[in-house]
């Protein structure tokens, strides 16, 4: 029965377009948020002083309540909300204050029908539940180390020590002497507690929409992106000029490049060149990180007057119906709603107009090298149910089911295969893990502290494999596929 409950609880803050995310928050300084914060503060007295009413709290039965935590939950509550929005709309996540004025209605509403004592039991779930994944997986820590938060970054060392105290009085921690220092270790409950909270956050999705948020943050701090992919695929630099060639003449047209990341394919590859200077092309990818290096190319090459860099997301594009004559992205759909994104594609080019992707393909990785190198992460996906690491590569079938569902029927697929080379292990697992997030489900599992070892010694086994096998034994042939359809003219 509790696990039901858990669920439903989560599903009607997912339902209330809410999120609850103190490592998205904490990720990012209060002087990134600006005025924003402040804002949010006083919105956060405001609420506490509306919502709270002591004698609702007994719903929270034996859950400890903290005025301090649940102020604390309602800011990161707000915080997180508004920056999720802002994710959904613009592709940036420091939100606007017309935001964070949107998201104050969503929890203002959620606290009318369901009161401060949901949100804050919730809240404390969330963090009950970042707080014991580290002791989940050893068991125990020291108190200063705890208290330092040198395990459970990016949450602060202030806030932790009111966590420690509510686990004590619930029965999830203990506190013990060992040797000359005391200890923290985790109780069978907390075990039970964890592995119970873990469960209900995946079968709700709620796991699955902080990975998606994690991937923002993640690209908006990826240096040398081009350096990274042109390492694994060296092949992709021609192959993306070929693909522009295969559009077709895009001389004097107005082209939208969605999810242009870096700009390899708008200035590495000449897409603002197809275009000619009667021409104009629009592009645009969900980062600011990816689009300040775009920028960067853009002015090495004298700022060409035909190009405009703009954030925005492919799921929700802000512009006005039928006003482009090409629609192109490459290796995007993995990380986006493809239905939305092809929707929205569709949406703004005129009837008889181009929409077309350049996207890879699903690969069987499981090659010896493969088992060999990335072991640890391989072991961590055969404790989840599907016992194989997630893949966020799309089938062909699946992008059919996005073009026709899009309205678009008359594909044209050109097929290309791109050598995937591991051969530089620092590269190798950059690009794969934290480039484009493969394992990131598994990462997930892991205690923060942890993760950043695990990738470590990915680098170092890395180094092994590729000293073990010859480099004919570690390219692995990466399908892709070039796709495009006209929008029927009415």
């Amino acid at each position: 029965m509790e696990y039901e409950a858990w669920i439903q609880n989560i599903k009607k803050m997912m339902d209330a377009g809410i999120l609850i995310d103190p490592l998205l928050v904490n990720t990012y300084s209060q002087a990134v948020f600006g005025r924003v914060y402040e804002q949010a503060s006083a919105m956060t007295d405001s609420l506490f002083q509306r919502f709270t009413h002591y004698e609702r709290m007994r719903s929270l039965e034996d859950t400890p309540f903290s005025l301090n935590l649940a102020q604390n939950g309602l800011l990161e509550t707000l915080l997180s909300t508004a920056m999720s929005i802002m994710h959904e709309h613009t592709g940036n996540v420091i939100p606007t204050p017309a935001v964070l004025l949107e998201a104050h209605r969503r929890v203002s509403a959620f606290l009318s029908q369901y009161g401060l004592d949901t949100l804050y039991r919730l809240y404390y779930w969330v963090i009950g539940h970042d707080i014991l994944q580290p002791f989940y997986y050893h068991k125990e820590l020291a108190e200063a180390e705890y208290l330092q938060a040198r395990r459970h970054h990016p949450y602060r060392p202030g806030s932790l020590d009111m966590v420690l105290i509510l686990g004590l009085a619930r029965g999830m921690f203990r506190i013990r002497q060992r040797e000359d220092e005391r200890v923290v270790a985790i109780t069978r409950r907390g075990l039970k507690t964890y592995e119970l909270l873990h469960q209900v956050f995946v079968d709700s999705g709620y796991i699955a929409k902080r990975v998606m948020m994690s991937y923002v943050y993640q690209f908006d701090r990826a240096e040398n992106f081009d350096d990274l992919f042109n390492a694994v695929f060296p092949e992709t630099p021609r192959q993306r000029r070929e693909y522009i060639e295969w559009l077709g003449d895009l001389d004097g047209t107005h082209v939208l490049e969605v999810a242009c990341g870096t700009g390899a394919l708008t200035f590495d590859s000449g897409l603002y060149e197809a275009v000619g200077r009667l021409g104009m092309l629009t592009a645009t990818d969900i980062s600011q990180g990816m689009l300040d290096q775009a920028a960067r190319k853009w002015r090495q090459l004298g700022s060409p007057p035909q190009v405009v860099l703009q954030q925005a997301s492919v799921e929700n594009l802000p512009f006005a119906d039928a006003v482009f004559d090409v629609c192109c992205g490459s290796y995007f759909i993995h990380f986006v709603d493809g239905a939305k994104a092809l929707a929205e594609m569709r949406r703004v080019v005129r009837p008889g107009g181009l929409i077309s992707i350049y996207q890879g393909l699903q690969v069987d990785l499981n090659r010896p090298f493969f088992r060999e190198w990335f072991a640890p992460l391989l072991e961590l996906s055969r404790g989840r149910s599907h016992h194989r690491p997630a893949n966020y590569l799309p089938t062909l079938e699946r992008l059919h089911q996005y073009f026709a569902g899009a309205g678009l029927h008359s594909l044209e697929i050109e097929h290309v295969n791109t050598p995937l080379c591991f051969e530089d292990s620092e590269r190798v697992v950059q690009f794969l893990v934290r480039g484009v997030s493969y394992f990131q489900v598994e990462l997930m599992e892991l205690p923060w502290d942890d993760r950043r070892a695990v990738i470590s010694e990915l680098v170092d086994r890395g180094e092994d494999v590729c000293r073990k096998y010859p480099i004919s034994e570690r390219i692995i042939e990466f399908p892709a596929v070039w796709l495009k359809a006209v929008r029927p003219q009415m």
